[in-house]
C-alpha cells in the first residue's frame, strides 16, 4: 500500500469529485488483506468527505477485492443493471467472476451508504496527504494476523442494511406480501451461492415477515443448516424443503438449481440430473447448470456426454474462472479412452495447481498407455513431490497456529499429517512435543 497510497486519500478524492461530470461515477479499488478495519474505516470517511453516496462490492463473501462505487447521487433501482440489457462481451466477462443472471449481479452488493457512513464513524481519522494514516499503518498488517476476516466481519454487520435497500429497490406496489417475499427469497438464494450467509440470513429475515411460503422456508433452512456443520442428516434435510420449494415455486431458478447442488453433494447423481435438465429447460444453456451436469454425468459414468459437455464449456469463458474444469474434462476424457486429450488438459490443470498429487498420477497412467515410460516415470516423481509438498505446507501451517497459541487445533492438524505419511518423523515430534505439554521451538 506504501506505493499507490495517495490513491486513496482525501485530497485524491476531492481531485477526483472535480473531474467529474454531474452523475459521473468513481469507482475505487480497496484491499481488505494487510489493511487493519480502522484503516479500511478511513478510506471510506476520506471518499464520504466528497462522495456521500458509496456502495460497496465483491466478487464473492470473504474476497479480499472490495470495490467501491462513489456518487454525489443517490442510486435507485432503474440504476442497477439488468442481466439481459448488458452487453454480450460484458456478459462474458462477468460469466469469469460466477455471476450468471441479475440475481448475481445485485448479489455483488456487501455495503450501503448508510453502511459504509456507520463503518467510517468508527475512526475519527479520514486519511490524507497530511496524516498519512494508511500508509504508515498497512505495513505493519503485514506481520499481523491476517485482516480480510475482522475486515468482513465488519462488513457482515451491516448486512441488514443491504436486505432494507432490496426491499426498498422493489416497485412501491410490490413490498409487501408473498410476492415481496418470494423476491427477498430469491435474492437470499443468490447470496447463498456466494457464501454470504450474513446478508441472506437478513434477507430470509424480512422476507419472514411477509407471508413467504415455501421458497422463503428453503432460504431460512439453507442458511440454518450451513451454520450447523455438526448436523450428518443436513444435506438430507435441506433436500426435502428444497424438494417442496420446487414443487410449489416451479420456476424458482435458484431453487431448483440448490436442490440439484445438494443432489449432487448427496452422492445422489441421477435426481441431480433429473432437476439440472428440468432447470436448464427454464434456462436453456445456462452456464452454472451446464458446469454442474459435467460433474454428474461423471459421477453416473456417462463418458461420452460429459466430454461432449465439457468441450462445450472448455469453449466458453467459464474456463477462466473455473480451472478445476480442466480436471473434470480430463476425466471425462479417460472415460472415454481418449488418453492424448487426458495428457494435454491434465497439464494445463497442473500448470495452475502443479502441487497436485492425484493428478500428476493421472497424468502418468495416461502416459503410460500411450507407451511413453519415460514421461509416465517423471510424473509418478512429480506425485510423490507434490505429495510432500502437501504435506509440509501443512505442517508449517500446524506449527505456525501452534506458535500464536492454537494448541489443540494444531494438534488435530499434525494428527492428520501423521495419519496421511505415517513416516514423517519431523511433524510426528512436534505432535509428541505438543501432547506432552511442551512448545515447539523456532
Amino acid at each position: 500500500m506504501a506505493g499507490p497510497a495517495n490513491l486513496f486519500t482525501r485530497e485524491f478524492f476531492q481531485l477526483a469529485a472535480r473531474a467529474l461530470r454531474p452523475g459521473g461515477l468513481l469507482v475505487q479499488w480497496v484491499q481488505l488483506y494487510a489493511m487493519p478495519p480502522e484503516a479500511v474505516a478511513s478510506i471510506f470517511q476520506a471518499l464520504r468527505e466528497s462522495f456521500p453516496y458509496v456502495y460497496g462490492f465483491a466478487p464473492g463473501h470473504g474476497d479480499t477485492d472490495l470495490l467501491l462505487v462513489a456518487s454525489r447521487e443517490a442510486w435507485n433501482f432503474a440504476d442497477w443493471p439488468a442481466w439481459d440489457r448488458l452487453p454480450p462481451p460484458a456478459r462474458a466477462d462477468l460469466v469469469r467472476a460466477g455471476v450468471f443472471d441479475s440475481d448475481d449481479v445485485r448479489a455483488l452488493l456487501y455495503l450501503t451508504p448508510e453502511g459504509v457512513a456507520e463503518l467510517a464513524a468508527k475512526t475519527p481519522v479520514a486519511n490524507s496527504d497530511d496524516n498519512l494514516f494508511v500508509e504508515f499503518l498497512g505495513p505493519q498488517a503485514l506481520y499481523a494476523d491476517p485482516t480480510g476476516p475482522p475486515n468482513w466481519e465488519q462488513i457482515d454487520a451491516q448486512a441488514d442494511k443491504v436486505a432494507h435497500f432490496w426491499q426498498a429497490a422493489l416497485p412501491p406496489e410490490a413490498r409487501e406480501g408473498p410476492a415481496a417475499g418470494n423476491a427477498l427469497g430469491e435474492l437470499a438464494l443468490a447470496y447463498l451461492r456466494r457464501e454470504a450467509r450474513a446478508v441472506a440470513g437478513a434477507l430470509v429475515q424480512r422476507a419472514e415477515q411477509l407471508e413467504g411460503g415455501p421458497l422463503i422456508r428453503a432460504a431460512k433452512a439453507q442458511v440454518d443448516l450451513e451454520a450447523d456443520e455438526t448436523n450428518p442428516e443436513r444435506l438430507s434435510q435441506l433436500a426435502a424443503v428444497l424438494r417442496e420449494a420446487v414443487s410449489a415455486s416451479p420456476q424458482s431458478y435458484s431453487a431448483r438449481y440448490l436442490l440439484a447442488k445438494v443432489e449432487y453433494d448427496r452422492q445422489e447423481h441421477l435426481r441431480a440430473l433429473a432437476h439440472i435438465e428440468s432447470g436448464l429447460q427454464l434456462r436453456p444453456g445456462d452456464l452454472r447448470l451446464r458446469r454442474l451436469r459435467l460433474q454428474a454425468l461423471l459421477g453416473v459414468g456417462r463418458g461420452a456426454e460429459a466430454w461432449e459437455e465439457a468441450q462445450a464449456l472448455l469453449a466458453s469463458r467459464l474456463r477462466d474462472r473455473d480451472l478445476d474444469l480442466y480436471w473434470d474434462a480430463a476425466q471425462a476424457a479417460a472415460q472415454t479412452g481418449r488418453d492424448q486429450n487426458v495428457v494435454e488438459l491434465v497439464r494445463k490443470y497442473l500448470a495452475y495447481y502443479p502441487d497436485s498429487p492425484e493428478q500428476w498420477g493421472a497424468l502418468a497412467d495416461a502416459l503410460s498407455r500411450l507407451g511413453d515410460a519415460t514421461g509416465a516415470a517423471q510424473a509418478r516423481r512429480n506425485a510423490e513431490q507434490a505429495k510432500r509438498n502437501f504435506l509440509l505446507a501443512l505442517h508449517m501451517q500446524a506449527r505456525r497456529i501452534a506458535l500464536l497459541g492454537a494448541r489443540e487445533e494444531a494438534i488435530a492438524r499434525l494428527q492428520n499429517i501423521v495419519f496421511l505419511d505415517p513416516d514423517y518423523v519431523l511433524a510426528r515430534q512436534d505432535l509428541q512435543r505438543l501432547q506432552s505439554g511442551r512448545n515447539l521451538e523456532l
